[in-house]
């Protein structure tokens, strides 16, 4: 029976964007970079992230997130405490990750313009 191995393909192939993380974690520096660099009134300076991951949306790592709990919810065959559990992660990560894409665009001149999504391509 193929359906029982969809939840946990979803959860194994989105642990990969959730470990966009560790690139998140070195945009901030405290010395200034020498490109692609806005620097904060408590002199951070911020990077605009790159990997294959960050092409077109801004946030993989919440994507990830999300597609993790769906996998997750799928797997336990959408029984309530995972479905409730997916509802509430991706109502707290969705409006997060929009939050962060519009400081991006704010914060940077420079923000790739192929980088139109925050979450979803084409949709968020």
């Amino acid at each position: 029976n193929l359906r029982r191995f969809d939840g946990p393909i979803i959860v194994t192939n989105n642990i990969g964007k959730n470990t966009s993380n560790h690139i998140l974690q070195q945009t901030t520096t405290t010395t200034p970079p020498t490109t692609r660099t806005n620097t904060t009134t408590t002199n951070h300076a911020y990077h605009i992230p790159h990997s294959p991951f960050f092409t077109y949306i801004s946030c993989p790592n919440l994507t990830g997130e999300i597609l993790e709990w769906l996998g997750y919810a799928l797997a336990s065959r959408f029984s309530l405490p995972s479905v409730a559990f997916f509802v509430y992660t991706a109502s707290n990560l969705i409006p997060r990750g929009m939050a962060h894409h519009e400081w991006y665009l704010r914060k940077f001149d420079d923000y790739p313009v192929e980088r139109r999504w925050a979450l979803i391509p084409f949709v968020v």
